[in-house]
């Protein structure tokens, strides 16, 4: 029994961390492509229905509503669409931890609370910033051009 020694879960679990030292800088670039990831689909999507609805804005400020009502409309709908996102992906995440769990009984997946907290900033900070572009767009629009528009 030479060589043999026990050792705790906390003492494994660092000597396996200690062996994965790239491991932040690895996780780390993950979460920046998925925030830069974030920004462009909500820019696109926003930015598409800002210009597919350019009538129905104008009709909006043609009957007297005014920039800041415009703006929190088109930031309204991006929360709602970041909103269902972070819902699925939560829903899709537990759903997948279960399948493995599963599937894999031995395994260990165990996905702090936190991250669930830093994934559901990471979108609403993407949301935020991809959403003001063409907020600020739809607010600007001059009525009797967006009525024009067809």
């Amino acid at each position: 029994m030479r060589g043999l020694r026990a050792i705790t879960f906390d003492e494994y679990y660092d000597i396996l961390a200690s062996s994965f030292v790239d491991m932040d800088l690895v996780i780390g670039s993950v979460v920046f492509v998925a925030g830069f990831v974030c920004f462009l689909v909500i820019l696109l999507t926003v930015y598409t229905m800002v210009v597919e609805r350019t009538r129905e804005i104008g009709v909006l400020k043609a009957m007297g509503a005014s920039r800041t009502q415009v703006f929190g409309l088109v930031m309204a709908e991006a929360g709602l669409i970041c909103a269902a996102g972070i819902v699925a992906g939560f829903l899709l995440t537990w759903a997948s931890r279960a399948l493995i769990l599963d599937l894999q009984p031995l395994w260990t997946v165990d996905i702090p609370a936190v991250r669930f907290a830093y994934a559901a900033a990471l979108a609403a900070g993407g949301t935020v910033l991809g959403a003001l572009h063409p907020a600020r767009r739809a607010a600007r629009q001059d009525p009797v051009e967006s009525l024009r528009y067809e």
